[in-house]
């Protein structure tokens, strides 16, 4: 239920080693142990500037000596990646297999402004909804423009949006980011129940 921004296009400039290079909204790296992440019902966005800056909507890491995966559960979230010009944007990148996540499912990973839809472990670049579920497992993963408000000032999600309805219900948090009941059989992708 939060809305989850990383570094913005200003943040992210040119001409100065000083400045941030990469914009990254969500960064995960697994441990050694059994702790993992639940991430659910998030609307996260990575917006980078020009001239080789990157943008990463969610980096899966693993530190070495990291328990074998797979790690983290993911679902019904939107992630966003964009802006780049002459760098790259990734919606999902994970480094390698100790990254895998456990579950991810009813996650949209929004393909605006051309980006690496999912790098799987750090050298397959999977262009569909249905690669990234047939790697990872997953289902109900999703590929559309969630059809924001007014991005990126206003990410609620909008009448027509394809998020609407499209999440689980397993584990989905009673209320929205503005504390409006979910569905409780079809809750919505990201931060927002329409």
């Amino acid at each position: 239920n939060n809305f989850v921004r990383g570094y913005d296009a200003t943040q992210c400039a040119t001409g100065t080693t000083a400045m941030v290079r990469t914009s990254v909204a969500m960064q995960v790296v697994a441990f050694p142990g059994a702790n993992e992440v639940d991430v659910h019902s998030n609307t996260f966005e990575a917006s980078a500037g020009s001239g080789g800056c990157s943008a990463i909507g969610l980096w899966l890491q693993a530190m070495a000596g990291a328990t074998p995966g797979p790690h983290g559960v993911f679902r019904n979230d939107i992630f966003h990646a964009a802006g780049c010009g002459g760098g790259m944007n990734f919606v999902v990148r994970e480094d390698s297999a100790l990254a895998d996540p456990r579950i991810f499912e009813h996650d949209d990973l929004d393909p605006t402004g051309g980006p690496v839809l999912y790098m799987d472990e750090g050298a397959t670049s999977l262009t569909s909804a249905a690669m990234v579920d047939t790697a990872t497992g997953g289902s109900g993963t999703l590929s559309v423009d969630p059809l924001f408000v007014a991005f990126p000032a206003n990410m609620h999600i909008q009448a027509g949006s394809m998020c609407i309805g499209a999440g689980t219900p397993t584990g989905a948090p009673p209320v929205d980011f503005d504390l409006a009941p979910r569905d409780p059989v079809t809750p919505d992708n990201g931060a927002d129940e329409i």
